[in-house]
């Protein structure tokens, strides 16, 4: 027997799905069709590859090695698609990028852009949480991701991209909203909404926060940004919020933002990938494209 990319491609979805049943459904295959491939694969290696527990599918030891080759040939597969289309002229090729919740307000307009100039381009665009993003640069699975917290635990390689702006958001009939200066210890008694642990806006959130003592009587957790701007419309509490994320609300006068010294706060941006994964051209083209055009829009504020 010679093993396959086809069956490299069904042990990964048996992974990454979490059961046989569930790959299956995925690669649009028959579930006999997906156990028979995972029996050959164990065959050829004369080791389990994974381990069933509770109906559910974990890899073993053996698993996890063949899976993180198998990524490895996937990315392989993908620079190589990418460099040989690149030979015909002109920018082409696949670019795979992820990004955390907050980034999804300005990413995609700049994606659109980079589109409009190279429509040979393909690209697949994840928005994620910041530990799916984690994770998947862990794996290396895709050619770079966005985000503002870059983990400290993970080989990973970080360049500047973009600079946001965080300001202090509440209800436009707010009571502090009138008021021309803002102590900080006032602050301390309004109810706060913040993302979920883990988030990268939560962390500056929090930095803040501590440095200015502000210490909320009341904090709401909400798990994505919408929710969270919903909840200062209606007068439920304030949050520190991408500018950009509520620059409709804003125009509209549903949300209002509040005159706090030292804001608004600059929020970084980076665009992150493994170590172990070598930009291609088309990478660099768009990195190169994003830095190079600040006229973009005129909410975008890009590093020169």
């Amino acid at each position: 027997m010679r093993l396959s990319l086809h069956q490299l491609t069904v042990f990964r979805a048996i992974a990454d799905q979490g059961g046989i049943t569930a790959a299956a459904q995925k690669l649009h295959m028959t579930q006999p069709a997906v156990s028979n491939i995972l029996k050959q694969l164990h065959h050829y290696y004369q080791q389990p590859l994974v381990e069933v527990i509770a109906k559910k599918v974990y890899l073993t030891e053996a698993g996890k090695v063949l899976y993180q080759h198998a990524v490895q040939v996937d990315q392989i597969l993908h620079k190589a698609a990418t460099e040989v289309k690149s030979l015909g002229g002109g920018v082409r090729g696949n670019l795979r990028l992820a990004v955390v919740s907050t980034a999804k307000y300005f990413v995609p307009r700049l994606l659109g852009a980079f589109k409009r100039c190279y429509p040979e381009v393909n690209i697949t665009l994840e928005v994620l949480n910041r530990e799916q993003v984690i994770e998947q640069l862990t794996q290396n699975q895709n050619d770079f991701v966005i985000m503002s917290q870059p983990p400290l635990n993970i080989p990973i390689e970080v360049e500047p991209f973009y600079e946001d702006q965080l300001v202090l958001s509440c209800a436009t009939d707010h009571p502090l909203f009138s008021q021309k200066k803002i102590a900080f210890s006032v602050l301390s008694n309004e109810p706060w909404l913040m993302r979920e642990k883990g988030s990268g806006t939560r962390m500056v959130m929090l930095k803040w926060m501590h440095h200015h003592q502000i210490i909320p009587n009341s904090i709401m957790e909400i798990g994505n940004n919408e929710s969270i701007k919903q909840l200062v419309m209606a007068g439920m509490g304030i949050s520190l919020l991408s500018k950009q994320s509520i620059e409709i609300e804003l125009a509209a006068g549903l949300i209002a933002i509040l005159p706090v010294k030292g804001l608004p706060l600059k929020h970084e941006w980076y665009m992150v990938r493994h170590v172990d994964k070598q930009p291609s051209n088309l990478v660099r083209t768009f990195y190169e494209f994003v830095q190079q055009h600040p006229d973009l829009g005129h909410f975008l504020t890009l590093k020169e």
